[in-house]
């Protein structure tokens, strides 16, 4: 089992990396996520859409390992169940070492139930979104639960405060609230990603130029200092929009939420240093909001002002949500409406910019569903428990029924799972991965590019290389501590252990 270090060593990636490779710098770098989908997931999206926009040989494809840190509580003499014991604590306070939990590829294929999870034991196997985006941000992995925060208590420095700090403009935009985990995580810290209240008053506390997404609920939660009173707790809208709103126009923020503001947001009529594009509705119910790529288009139109570059984040957010649902009709929407984005990404690109000067990644933070072809498993329909669903056949193809016809799939998991999942780049600093493959998995290689025609030979990246790509190929200064760091690390930088 590959096992890494705690904290990922860039510095050493970053020296190794550029004795490779002669990279344009990146002077914008756009990382879009859809959240919970993995490669039979996109599979089944490119059977319906036909293509997807990034599969055409133009972007570097790999895979993706997503796994997060167990954590270890010297004190008790055991790993804690992440699902109650460590979710929810500030690591500050408790004596953790961090146990990752890595990714068996050898078990991968002779266990089917080891992606989807034990449903026993002190063992947590599959990451959630928030320790995935810190590690997508900031090249650290953490414990479930914590946004841009560490298991020695720490808050972590993410890409896009390195990149503000070099005056770029940054952006964090999703379809789904815009404190939601990993959006929260590009600029915010929390021991907790339910601390909402908190995280939103990071975020519109930030050097963030651009913050969109939906309206949040959140909980009540006061800062433990009390320095903050205003509670975006509104039980009837879901967030305290008029509070959150009014703090954005007083940090400078242009407040956008309606439709009318959005369609000159992305026309380019709407002209704003700032933007704070809050809209109501939900999308896992499929009310009336806007959709990613409008909302993406207006955020470079925002971003693009900017003389020395941006750094922007984009997710589509409920793509997980209807995962968990097993609901792959919409799930299927989110993703062709997250497509669309990244189309729009690419069209701006080829326009007003070049792929000389900006880094496009596209990948997922983890999969989720279980996603698999029809008759894996017998299923006894209670999604709340996949595990006890007798297994029929493993590791089926999904099936394609044609352009625009629902493919064929089957959930085995309502939760998420530590599957490999897919990552394309392409630009200013992508090939830059190829000097940070983790390993080959020569049996996803023959499921996934022979038996359903992806480009690819089966090497795997860590979600930890995004950030480190992010920042050698922006250019983006990074700080001493960091460097030494990595110095003395270079040794055991991808220790493995059986």
């Amino acid at each position: 089992m590959s096992q890494f270090s705690t904290k990922v060593c860039v510095a050493a990636l970053l020296l190794a990396g550029a004795a490779q490779v002669e990279a344009s710098q990146a002077k914008n770098v756009i990382l879009m996520v859809s959240d919970g989908i993995g490669f039979n997931g996109w599979e089944a999206a490119r059977y319906y859409q036909g293509d997807l926009p990034y599969d055409d040989g133009s972007f570097n494809f790999y895979g993706c390992t997503t796994f997060m840190n167990n954590v270890y509580d010297n004190d008790e003499g055991r790993i804690l169940l992440s699902n109650g014991e460590a979710n929810g604590t500030d690591a500050a306070n408790k004596n953790w070492t961090a146990v990752p939990q890595g990714y068996d590829q050898d078990k991968m294929w002779s266990d089917f139930n080891y992606h989807r999870g034990s449903s026993s034991g002190d063992y947590n196997y599959f990451t959630d979104s928030a320790a995935a985006a810190t590690a997508l941000y900031t090249g650290t992995k953490t414990y479930n639960s914590a946004v841009s925060y560490s298991v020695e208590g720490e808050e972590l420095k993410t890409f896009y405060e390195y990149a503000a700090e070099a005056g770029k403009a940054t952006g964090s935009v999703s379809s789904v609230q815009f404190n939601h985990a990993t959006p929260a995580a590009v600029d915010a810290h929390s021991f907790y990603r339910y601390n909402k209240d908190d995280i939103a008053f990071d975020m519109v506390n930030s050097d963030l130029d651009v913050i969109m997404g939906g309206d949040a609920y959140v909980d009540a939660y006061q800062r433990g200092d009390g320095s903050w009173s205003i509670d975006y707790k509104d039980h009837g809208n879901g967030i305290g929009t008029p509070g959150f709103k009014a703090d954005a126009v007083d940090r400078g923020y242009t407040v956008v939420d309606t439709d009318a503001a959005w369609a000159a947001l992305e026309a380019g009529t709407l002209v704003a240093d700032k933007v704070a594009g809050i809209f109501t509705g939900d999308t896992l119910n499929g009310r009336d909001v806007p959709t990613l790529e409008q909302m993406t288009k207006g955020a470079l139109n925002v971003l693009e002002q900017d003389e020395d570059g941006f750094a922007m984040m984009v997710e589509g957010g409920a793509i997980d949500w209807q995962n968990h649902a097993n609901n792959v009709e919409l799930m299927m929407r989110e993703q062709v409406d997250f497509d669309n984005a990244v189309q729009a990404v690419m069209d701006w690109v080829e326009a007003n910019s070049s792929w000389d000067e900006t880094l496009l990644i596209v990948t997922s933070d983890h999969e989720c569903g279980g996603i698999w072809g029809p008759n894996t498993v017998i299923d006894d329909k209670d999604t709340g428990n996949h595990l006890d669903d007798e297994v029929n056949a493993e590791w089926q193809n999904v099936v394609d029924n044609g352009v625009g016809v629902m493919p064929g799939v089957q959930y085995v998991s309502g939760g998420h799972t530590n599957a490999l999942v897919p990552l394309w780049a392409k630009g200013a600093g992508a090939d830059l991965f190829d000097g940070m493959i983790d390993g080959n998995d020569p049996t996803a290689d023959a499921f996934w590019t022979e038996g359903q025609g992806w480009d690819w030979n089966g090497d795997y990246v860590d979600n930890t290389d995004v950030f480190s790509v992010m920042m050698q190929s922006s250019g983006v200064p990074e700080p001493a501590s960091l460097s030494l760091l990595g110095l003395a690390s270079l040794a055991v930088l991808r220790r493995r252990s059986a």
